[in-house]
């Protein structure tokens, strides 16, 4: 195992898997039954049957090696999809040529992210937290991540009992491998929230997002959710904690509490009907 300190020195590609598996390593009792993979060298898609969105239908993993495995792995993904939109996220660096031939196939560029890594093992120390944070678990702190979540992103009202007992299924079917936590402020308010799991073997603990109030940002209540992610990832003895954050918007909090560098990406997205 070469940890996030030796990165410089090479590429592990065990490393790498530790950032981008976060899209596909799932318990098989997790995965829905409309729910197919592909996974070859190079090559890592995954598609669901009944949504036809650029968010369920990705490929997380596209390694060209060089313009003629570019034209027979651009087959093989087009072939899975078909006629459905989907989302690819390319490593950098791309080779000669790749981002022409993506956008000549109705490829467009949408964002760029960093592939950051959190060595436990030599980078964890204790942190006092300047919020209050918890992982959700009951009704009443269900209730309290449906209304702060709707805030952040627009789900109306109406919306909000379907939510509950999507997120309540949610935390009951995943059990302690994975789940939501909930930052309050002084008054008990709450005012952001994330979702983290752990990778199959145990090694892993993975960022997988989340928000914050928009009149409560800037107060270091993010810094707060990943401060407190990183002590669960100590105490469940992982030995790396991962994420793909968004340049400019995540990344740099991340990189300021310990996270480091390791490789970048260009999110398109392909829809040939838009």
């Amino acid at each position: 195992m070469i940890y996030p300190g030796d990165v410089m020195k090479a590429k592990d590609k065990t490393v790498l898997n530790a950032i981008e598996s976060h899209h596909w390593d799932y318990p098989d009792r997790l995965i829905p039954i409309e729910v197919d993979s592909l996974h070859r060298d190079g090559i890592v898609a995954i598609k669901n049957n009944q949504l036809k969105n650029v968010f369920a239908n990705k490929v997380p993993q596209f390694i060209a090696k060089n313009t003629d495995d570019l034209q027979e792995k651009w087959k093989v993904i087009e072939d899975f999809y078909g006629e459905s939109p989907y989302s690819l996220w390319i490593r950098e660096p791309l080779i000669k040529g790749e981002e022409d031939f993506l956008l000549s196939h109705f490829g467009v560029v949408e964002e760029r992210y960093e592939g950051l890594v959190f060595d436990v093992v030599r980078e964890y120390t204790v942190r006092p937290l300047n919020h209050t944070v918890i992982t959700v678990k009951d009704d009443e702190h269900i209730n309290d991540l449906v209304k702060v979540s709707s805030s952040i992103w627009g789900y109306e009202e109406s919306e909000w009992p379907v939510i509950f007992k999507q997120r309540k299924d949610f935390i009951s079917r995943w059990g302690t491998d994975g789940g939501f936590t909930l930052a309050y402020n002084k008054e008990g308010r709450p005012v952001g929230y994330a979702n983290y799991r752990f990778s199959t073997d145990g090694n892993v603990l993975y960022l997988n997002g989340g928000g914050v109030l928009p009149e409560e940002r800037n107060k270091g209540i993010y810094s707060s959710l990943v401060s407190h992610r990183l002590t669960m990832a100590y105490e469940s003895q992982c030995r790396l904690v991962t994420c793909q954050a968004r340049i400019g918007h995540s990344a740099p909090i991340l990189k300021r509490l310990g996270f480091q560098l390791f490789s970048t990406y260009q999110y398109w997205v392909v829809d040939k009907k838009a």
